[in-house]
């Protein structure tokens, strides 16, 4: 789990199934890549929010000094009260 201020969120649609794609940027500078299922709540383009979710792999990119930049990809959700059904301790999901 992470919380950071996103930095970009926008809804995507594949099957019928609604998720969302996004950055964050945590404290520390790390940049995570998400795709987040269930609700974003009013999670909007500086909100900060905590997300929780598996590592997927990592997005490298040119950055604005001439380097190459890491960012942790991301599959999960939001804690939000509306997805608080959905977010069990391991022991519960067993």
């Amino acid at each position: 789990c992470i919380i950071g201020s996103i930095i970009e969120i926008q809804v995507e649609k594949a099957d019928g199934n609604k998720f969302y794609n996004g950055g964050l940027v945590d404290d520390y500078g790390h940049i995570y890549r998400f795709i987040a299922v269930r609700s974003t709540g009013d999670l909007v383009a500086g909100s900060v929010g905590h997300f929780c979710g598996v590592v997927t792999g990592k997005q490298s990119y040119a950055n604005s000094i001439g380097g190459v930049a890491h960012a942790v990809f991301l599959v999960g959700m939001f804690v939000l009260p509306e997805n608080k059904k959905d977010i069990r301790p391991i022991a519960d999901s067993l």
